[in-house]
């Protein structure tokens, strides 16, 4: 999906009319470690981040560049289009939920670019800030925390809610991965699951070794995961099934 194309659906989701604006006071004075940690909300039916605190330090750009684009495009070139799709799943959620009394936490690891165009690893603790009269979600606060001393840069995810909640939410993420891998994909991965080994592969599919090794690296670049094992461990979180 394009950047514009991506940008506007995920604007267009969650319109909607009145709400009781909440402060923004206990932010001021919520402890942050300086050029390691920043918050800011983002109001997702006016495409606008309406506070924030310590991302000039952390990334970098000041208030009136780090806005609705930046927050939704500042991926690494290989999580992009991993991230784009929690995204889209996590929005296509939200914008069937009632919020009212609701708590729903998304975390995400994720690397992102710096406005000096080096890359950090992030975690990125967002839930419910307001929501309008109706229950619809109306911002999201995020407290992003810099945690490039963790080894592994593979995007990850997890929801914190009751437990009917977490089912819905993580549904909705794993609708976004269904088309993830080709159907040829699917057959090696879940062939690889099985224990099979290339020279295996090759035989049961009727394909040549050379095509099998070609699948197998574009499948690890597309998921950028390093292994059979990662690769596995990929799909079940994101809900991919296999045979």
């Amino acid at each position: 999906m394009e950047s514009k194309n991506f940008e506007k659906h995920i604007a267009n989701k969650l319109k909607d009319l009145k709400f009781k604006k909440k402060s923004f006071k206990f932010l001021d004075d919520f402890p942050l470690i300086i050029g390691k940690q920043a918050l800011y909300v983002m109001d997702w039916q006016n495409s606008e981040n309406v506070y924030q605190r310590g991302v000039k330090e952390l990334l970098g750009y000041d208030h009136n560049e780090f806005q609705f684009d930046i927050v939704l495009n500042y991926f690494h070139a290989d999580d992009l289009n991993i991230m784009r799709r929690i995204i889209k799943g996590s929005v296509e959620h939200c914008a069937q939920q009632n919020y009212k009394g609701k708590n729903e936490y998304l975390h995400i690891k994720h690397r992102v670019q710096k406005k000096d165009e080096t890359y950090i690893l992030l975690l990125r603790q967002t839930q419910k800030f307001e929501s309008t009269h109706n229950g619809r979600l109306k911002s999201t606060l995020s407290l992003v925390t810099d945690i490039s001393f963790v080894s592994s840069t593979k995007v990850e995810w997890e929801i914190y809610a009751n437990k009917l909640d977490r089912k819905e939410f993580k549904k909705s993420i794993y609708k976004e991965f269904s088309d993830f891998f080709t159907s040829r994909e699917l057959e090696i991965i879940s062939l690889i699951k099985q224990g099979l080994n290339s020279k295996n592969i090759s035989d049961r599919l009727f394909i040549s070794p050379h095509t099998v090794a070609t699948h197998r690296k574009n499948i690890l670049k597309k998921s950028n995961c390093h292994s059979s094992k990662e690769l596995l461990e990929f799909c079940g979180k994101n809900g991919i099934p296999l045979e």
